[in-house]
């Protein structure tokens, strides 16, 4: 496999963990938070748009999470951000290869 290619299946690779990660969180708010969570702005089980912007909504919220959160759940939505922010680097490491 090409030098491209291996760099192309990682970086599909983390967009797959960062999107289980958000869905994941999303979950753990609907759970802890049902409030927020229809703040959201009906995130569903199932693929959607509306589950994108109830994740942006979510990173991009200084007050989440909140002290109420469960560890893990905080944890799961500051992974996701790092990720989020990371991903640039991953764009620039595609187009270096190609």
């Amino acid at each position: 496999m090409q030098a491209s290619g291996v760099v192309i299946t990682v970086a599909a690779a983390y967009a797959g963990v960062y999107y289980l990660v958000c869905r994941s969180f999303l979950r753990d708010i609907r759970a802890v938070d049902p409030e927020f969570y229809v703040w959201l702005g009906g995130a569903i089980d199932q693929v959607s748009p509306r589950n994108s912007t109830a994740i942006s909504k979510v990173l991009f919220d200084d007050l989440c999470p909140k002290p109420s959160y469960p560890l893990q759940t905080k944890r799961k939505i500051r992974a996701a951000r790092l990720m989020l922010y990371l991903s640039p680097l991953w764009f620039l490491a595609i187009f270096a290869t190609l």
